[in-house]
């Protein structure tokens, strides 16, 4: 078997926007609904979660979000950038009566 010289998607082809929406379809392949969803744009991921608080979000995250990410990661070859990931929790109360105490998984090996 010979090595790939060039590998990828070249830039600027007529044919790359189809092929990466095909390359990260899986990825993407949440039911959009009242609970949450994912929306995926060149080359970044947004998943959201609607729950009653940050607990519970996060949970969901990690019991689901997270575990598909990593599992796509393995089939793909493709890597994540912790460094670039955050979460953002929106809330309807006006005032916090406590910071919401939550921790994500900052980094698992695949």
């Amino acid at each position: 078997m010979l090595p790939i010289e060039f590998a990828g998607i070249p830039q600027g082809s007529s044919l790359s926007p189809l092929l990466y929406v095909y390359y990260n379809a899986d990825l993407v392949e949440w039911k959009i609904d009242g609970n949450g969803g994912a929306l995926g744009f060149v080359d970044d991921l947004n998943a959201w979660v609607v729950g009653s608080d940050a607990e519970q979000n996060t949970k969901v995250f990690q019991d689901t979000i997270i575990p598909h990410t990593e599992q796509w990661s393995r089939r793909s070859g493709a890597t994540f950038e912790a460094d670039k990931t955050s979460l953002i929790h929106f809330t309807r109360r006006p005032v916090l009566d406590d910071p919401p105490t939550y921790a994500l998984a900052t980094q698992r090996s695949p």
